[in-house]
């Protein structure tokens, strides 16, 4: 008699396996690959091979049968085999002007080079001066902004077009000394020049990254 439930205990085990086995089912399926998004940072950057800022070489002309003799002009513009003038800025750091008169007006050529990998840009400089011994001669796409700028300086703004990786833009062409009574009265002072690079997009225009370049031109206010 137990035999015969031990039997029957084993079958019905046996059963519940084979229900267990037949409960599996196939399904038509697929998967697909993840896709990953990257992020990194752009590049607002000025050319540091060509300095960034740097200026033409200027000259008094010593050719008398020109009709810039004895002015400062650029001497770096080269005429190259096919006649074409070549423009060239090779002055990175200080460059100085001597014997000077009231009211000469000198060449003088700062400019900005954004690097080839940078981003489009908005582009300022700040350039510091003693108003009262000169004036100076800005590129019609320069201009002063009068709200962040102050008696010691300019702060001054490419407003026409941001700048594209690769491009420079001149800030001023000539420098204009005074020809006040008094100005022989005092020495005349540096013009020192720099210049920052903001990030066009985001912005929808100059004035609205005018504060962020102020902020770099000006970090100790």
């Amino acid at each position: 008699m137990k035999n015969t439930k031990l039997v029957a205990t084993l079958g019905a085990v046996a059963l519940v396996a084979a229900v267990g086995l037949g409960s599996t089912l196939a399904y038509l399926s697929d998967t697909a690959g993840p896709v990953t998004n990257t992020f990194t940072f752009g590049n607002v950057s000025f050319d540091k091979l060509k300095g960034g800022l740097r200026e033409s070489e200027v000259a008094r002309d010593e050719d008398e049968t020109a009709d810039t003799y004895g002015q400062y002009i650029d001497v770096d513009n080269k005429t190259n085999e096919d006649g074409n003038t070549v423009e060239e800025w090779t002055i990175t750091d200080t460059q100085g002007y001597t014997d000077l008169y009231p009211g000469e007006t000198v060449f003088k050529d700062p400019t900005v080079f954004l690097a080839d990998d940078s981003n489009d840009a908005w582009v300022y400089a700040k350039v510091v001066y003693d108003k009262d011994q000169y004036t100076i001669n800005y590129s019609s796409n320069w201009v002063v902004i009068d709200d962040l700028s102050t008696d010691d300086y300019d702060f001054v703004a490419k407003t026409d077009a941001v700048m594209e990786g690769g491009d420079h833009s001149t800030i001023f062409s000539s420098v204009t000394v005074s020809d006040a009574e008094d100005i022989l009265d005092e020495d005349l002072s540096d013009i020192v020049i720099s210049a920052a690079a903001v990030q066009a997009l985001g912005f929808a225009d100059s004035a609205a990254a005018e504060e962020v370049a102020d902020g770099l031109l000006n970090p100790q206010d």
